[in-house]
């Protein structure tokens, strides 16, 4: 394993390929090199959606959407979902990044993890509360968490994300760690002495 996933905090990046390999059943290593491809294509999806997105309605903000405060709310929250919609769109994300990324949302709404980072812009690092993961949202260009109507004048963003290795593992363990097996999947048979059950023998 690389010394990075033996830090005591994983960046966003390390964090959901941590979750990605244990879902997966997979290296953390190979999950991290398929969750960095993931966000890149994620990352370029969301700035040409943007660009896309000013250039289609240059005249309906003329300023621009650096001052959400001049315009009607609900034109704003419409106008955020359709841009995030069409940055998922352009990403082309497949259905296992759709997962791990629900699966360390949902933790993080329960407060099973925790999240660190910097609100805004400056400022010290302190933990991102966990209500408000119902109203957040991960980016990854850069790595991120920002509202989901990100124009509203009370959109929030978190800066320089981390999470504690230690929770992560008690969550997500590691089979290695205490000297399991990986989980055992596909291949199936019936057993001589119950027909009626099935064994899987098929290592991942």
């Amino acid at each position: 394993m690389k010394e990075s996933f033996g830090r005591p905090y994983y960046d966003l990046l390390h964090a959901v390929a941590w979750v990605h390999a244990k879902l997966a059943g997979i290296e953390p290593d190979t999950a991290l090199e398929q969750v960095v491809s993931e966000t890149e294509k994620r990352a370029i999806g969301e700035n040409i959606s943007l660009e896309h997105f000013l250039s289609e309605n240059a005249s309906r903000y003329p300023g621009g959407l650096t001052w959400p405060d001049r315009y009607d709310a609900q034109l704003m929250q419409a106008a955020s979902e359709a841009l995030h919609e069409q940055i998922r769109k352009d990403a082309n994300a497949p259905n296992w990044f759709d997962v791990v990324e629900s699966a360390v949302s949902e933790a993080l709404q329960r407060g099973e993890i925790i999240a660190y980072g910097i609100k805004d812009t400056e400022g010290d690092v302190m933990p991102v509360p966990s209500i408000q993961w119902l109203d957040l949202r991960l980016h990854y260009g850069p790595a991120r968490a920002r509202s989901k109507n990100y124009f509203s004048p009370d959109a929030e963003t978190w800066n320089e994300l981390s999470f504690k290795r230690e929770a992560l593992q008690k969550l997500w363990p590691d089979p290695s760690a205490s000297g399991e097996a990986l989980p055992r999947r596909l291949g199936r048979r019936r057993t001589r002495n119950d027909p009626m059950s099935i064994e899987i023998d098929t290592a991942i």
